[in-house]
């Protein structure tokens, strides 16, 4: 995707350091890495980072800063996290910043010359969607959120805690959906992924697919109720180009399962777009104080730990008040 990668003066270093795995029941998770989706399954850890660049750099990273000491031509920057699942950093040469406040958190935007108006952009997106999933999920826990315009392949986003990439492709057209998309998805992630922890090998969907659906708030709370028809009607339209093609597949499935299917390119359309399908239905299916009540419950329960697909189905079965066996049974395991 570009995460570990040095491309147009931008060093992106994504999992440069060796990461604790998470054991559980089962003991230690060595999983290879996936050829699709994440790889990186973490438990929470304090971080304490001390990092030593030459003068003239900007850097952005998980995190806040501490301290910043100038010896000669080398600067020394210490950053620390609260209970974050990764450490990632970013610098270059050429990077402008711009900055606003959400409440107690300042947000951040990297953006590279030429694209003033987009790193703006990405500024007011990151801050709206921020308020909106500060009300309708709990309040994001960090003292600071990165927005970072980073040359990527393969990719139109990736989420690291309080700090996020978005494809610098994408800001050469700030009218392209695709930049709103990207953007409000991967601020969701902070939510989903972030403080609520999952196995992504074994359930890539609980974060995916919640992240994909609850981005589509953005449209809907902030833009306009038609604009998130459209997105909706996006992934009605891949999930049914699936569907036509023979190729329908559970939602809740493994990254392996996905590596090894003929075509494992439906990964995305399932996991994304039928998944936030399925999350529309719910949402229909319990209606809206109950589907938010649900969420709410959710991240309380599981901040900074790791969730199972039943935590989730369970608080909504606690929120309505009913079962929702049969319903859950026919999005996430049957092929229809």
């Amino acid at each position: 995707y570009g995460i570990y990668n040095l491309n147009e003066g931008v060093l992106a270093l994504s999992g440069w350091y060796p990461l604790l795995a998470v054991h559980d029941e089962n003991g230690w998770n060595l999983d290879p890495v996936s050829a699709i989706g994440d790889s990186v399954y973490s438990d929470t850890a304090l971080y304490e980072v001390k990092i030593t660049l030459p003068d003239g750099y900007l850097l952005a990273a998980t995190g806040i800063p501490l301290s910043e000491t100038q010896q000669d031509r080398l600067v020394q920057y210490r950053y620390a996290s609260g209970p974050v699942r990764d450490f990632f950093l970013i610098l270059g040469k050429k990077y402008r910043l711009l900055s606003t406040q959400v409440a107690n958190v300042a947000v951040n935007s990297y953006y590279l010359p030429g694209h003033e108006a987009a790193g703006q952009a990405a500024l007011e997106i990151t801050a709206e969607t921020l308020r909106i999933f500060n009300r309708r999920f709990g309040e994001y826990p960090y003292s600071e959120l990165d927005v970072v315009a980073a040359p990527m392949r393969a990719a139109l986003g990736v989420e690291y805690p309080g700090i996020f990439l978005v494809s610098e492709r994408l800001y050469d057209d700030i009218e392209d959906p695709s930049f709103v998309v990207a953007t409000a998805h991967e601020t969701a992630h902070q939510w989903w992924y972030s403080v609520v922890g999952n196995d992504v090998f074994e359930h890539p969907w609980l974060d995916e697919a919640l992240t994909t659906y609850t981005s589509g708030l953005y449209y809907q709370e902030a833009v306009a109720e038609q604009a998130y028809q459209g997105l909706e009607e996006y992934w009605l339209q891949r999930y049914q180009g699936l569907v036509s093609n023979g190729e329908d597949q559970p939602i809740d499935e493994t990254l392996a399962y996905f590596e090894g299917l003929p075509n494992p390119g439906v990964y995305g359309g399932i996991v994304y777009s039928k998944g936030a399908l399925f999350f529309a239905a719910l949402r229909e299916e319990v209606g809206d104080q109950v589907f938010f009540a649900a969420l709410q419950d959710y991240y309380a329960a599981h901040r900074y730990a790791i969730a199972e697909p039943e935590d989730l189905l369970a608080a909504f079965e606690h929120a309505s008040g009913s079962s929702l066996t049969d319903f859950y049974q026919d999005w996430l395991t049957l092929v229809e």
